[in-house]
């Protein structure tokens, strides 16, 4: 089993490799289900409006602005389908304009985006009109399907439920319209999405028009304010004392309010990678030999040659990476890094080793980056005049990190070649913001060396002194507290409690046990972060003042 999630991995890192090796440049893709034939670009974030805006063309007059759509086969197993769209000038209920569709086995979305609040009421309606003589006689059925739907979202993108309704009555050769009422109480809600969903299955010109918004704001609202009082920010606390929290009383109406007190440790690491001087080393998976730096993962080097074709007899060096004492820059080691063959015009040789990511192999391990942070990876290169590297050839430090639609997005450091002074360290450093994978609210993303080998050309250089940092500090929750009073305690046995997670956090990227780290092991003082959230029936508020910072020591 291992293996084959292994290998699953590793097919995934041949993936980045070759991605960030032929990487050039990223535009956004179109937004679109898979199927689809007809794409907008398109920003959520950008486009949630106002309801009170008297600028949200919900009558077409704008063209398309502000509207996202999507398509995709309406019956899988039936390979035809086809949709045409325009703005049309010569049907409409209200203004000048309409979008007129012509759909054939495809389903078309229209969508709309709207701020609202908890309570808050939306109805809505939208004009619908079918371009056929009354006396038309359908030839197989209801030749479409109409939905519409609100599905209502949190601040985070999250679905929290959604309602909606379906008909397939519409009238012919005439405007109709069709209601649909949205609201609910939730203290999470943040903004709507309104969709207008056409299963359309013959050729049957169809316009929509007019989508008309009444708001109505829910009036038990109030302010949700309040302030974290004690301990005040940065105290020092001793882990033998028990520590005393308040706040005010929120400002609100409800007559229920339920506090949430959550404490976080500050996850500090000064360096973020495993082995990052090449002084720990495991068995290697080529030869046996002792040479291989743990915690860190080759490419193609090590790697199954049946697959890859990878065979010694042809000029293939299972040395091309391994850990050596012959040059360093601190310690006792450094990395070995050279090209793979000996006669090839073009190859790569990678080592690699992730940083942050859930669910790798067979055991869930801590997503270490804060979406947003930014990375910063430095090392040193040294190439030796014996052995100079030479052509062509370059090296490279690179970072990869996979974002809201799975895709690899590499950074890459100015190239290490020839021109360098040999026998000398040089400095390189790679710098890269972690987007957000896949909305998880989490990080996958890792850093990497590469060496680009070309027509044959020779030279070795050592790797050593590899650092990682973070501008954001990872906040590792330890304990939520809900109470209806405004207070809360922290105890010596809960303070010890988390200090003992504190020290024996660890990391292992399994591929050596000697490898497991233990950063926090030594480390005596532990800073909290602690903040308040205040939920009512219909509102959730955080601290005017927090967050908070609490310092336990001995």
């Amino acid at each position: 089993m291992k293996t084959k999630i292994m290998k699953k991995y590793f097919t995934r890192m041949f993936l980045i490799s070759l991605l960030a090796f032929f990487y050039k440049s990223c535009m956004e893709p179109p937004d679109y289900d898979q199927g689809s034939n007809l794409i907008e670009s398109f920003d959520i974030e950008d486009n949630i409006m106002d309801p009170n805006s008297n600028d949200l063309n919900l009558n077409f007059e704008d063209g398309l602005d502000h509207w996202r759509f999507n398509s995709k086969k309406a019956r899988l197993t039936d390979p035809n389908h086809s949709i045409q769209m325009n703005i049309d000038e010569n049907q409409f209920s209200s203004g000048e304009k309409s979008l007129r569709l012509e759909l054939i086995n495809e389903k078309f979305t229209a969508s709309r985006y709207f701020s609202l609040q908890s309570g808050d009421s939306l109805f809505t309606t939208i004009d619908v009109f079918l371009d056929l003589d009354s006396n038309y006689v359908f030839s197989s059925g209801n030749p479409y399907r109409l939905n519409l739907r609100i599905f209502y979202y949190n601040e985070d993108g999250g679905l929290i439920t959604s309602n909606g309704s379906t008909t397939t009555a519409l009238s012919k050769d005439r405007w109709v319209t069709l209601p649909l009422n949205g609201s609910i109480i939730n203290p999470f809600l943040d903004y709507v999405r309104f969709d207008v969903e056409i299963f359309g299955f013959d050729s049957i010109p169809i316009f929509i028009d007019n989508l008309n918004l009444i708001y109505k704001s829910n009036n038990v609202l109030q302010d949700a304010e309040f302030s974290l009082d004690l301990p005040s920010s940065d105290t020092n606390s001793n882990i033998n004392d028990t520590t005393f929290f308040s706040w005010s009383n929120i400002n609100n109406e409800d007559t229920t309010t339920v506090y949430s007190h959550k404490m976080s440790i500050l996850l500090q690491e000064q360096n973020l990678i495993l082995n990052g001087s090449f002084e720990t080393s495991a068995n290697s998976l080529c030869n046996g030999k002792p040479n291989f730096p743990s915690q860190w993962w080759m490419f193609p080097y090590c790697w199954d040659f049946d697959q890859w074709s990878l065979d010694l007899n042809t000029g293939y060096d299972p040395f091309s990476a391994y850990i050596s004492s012959d040059i360093k820059k601190s310690g006792n080691t450094s990395l070995s890094l050279k090209g793979l063959y000996s006669d090839s015009l073009q190859n790569f040789n990678t080592i690699w080793q992730w940083i942050s990511s859930d669910g790798l192999f067979d055991s869930p391990l801590y997503a270490r980056v804060v979406p947003g942070s930014k990375l910063t990876f430095e090392g040193y290169i040294y190439t030796p005049d014996t052995n100079r590297i030479s052509g062509s050839n370059t090296v490279e430090l690179g970072i990869f990190a996979f974002n809201e639609r799975d895709e690899n997005m590499p950074a890459i450091s100015p190239v290490f070649d020839k021109t360098y002074t040999p026998n000398q360290w040089h400095k390189f450093s790679v710098t890269a913001t972690i987007p957000q994978w896949k909305n998880t609210g989490k990080s996958q993303c890792g850093i990497y060396i590469r060496y680009n080998q070309y027509n044959n050309s020779d030279g070795v250089v050592y790797i050593d002194d590899l650092t990682l940092v973070s501008d954001k500090p990872y906040n590792y929750t330890v304990t939520i507290f809900e109470t209806n009073e405004n207070q809360s305690i922290l105890t010596p046995n809960r303070k010890s409690s988390i200090r003992s997670f504190w020290r024996n956090w660890s990391v292992n990227w399994r591929n050596d046990a000697s490898g497991i780290k233990q950063p926090h092991n030594d480390i005596d003082t532990l800073k909290l972060m602690w903040e308040v959230t205040a939920t009512t029936p219909h509102n959730q508020a955080s601290s005017i003042n927090g967050p908070f910072y609490l310092n336990i020591s001995e």
